[in-house]
């Protein structure tokens, strides 16, 4: 979930980390970090967080009858 409090800490969804590369990250307490990477400052901000996207269903592969009860 978007706002689960047992995410595993990541400067990429901290308060004071910003995302300048794929793998790097500025941070304003500990400066330039390699992801993952996390440190006792670290502090959850949702709105930086990215969700996993859901996966799409592929409706190929069912026939009509499978969803007749």
């Amino acid at each position: 979930m978007l706002f689960d409090q047992n995410l595993e800490p990541s400067c990429s969804y901290c308060k004071y980390g910003n995302i300048i590369g794929e793998e790097e990250i500025i941070c304003l307490k500990k400066g330039a970090l390699t992801l993952p990477n996390s440190c006792r400052k670290f502090t959850y901000d949702p709105l930086k967080r990215i969700p996993a996207q859901k996966m799409l269903l592929d409706l190929d592969e069912f026939q009509k009858d499978d969803f007749e009860l």
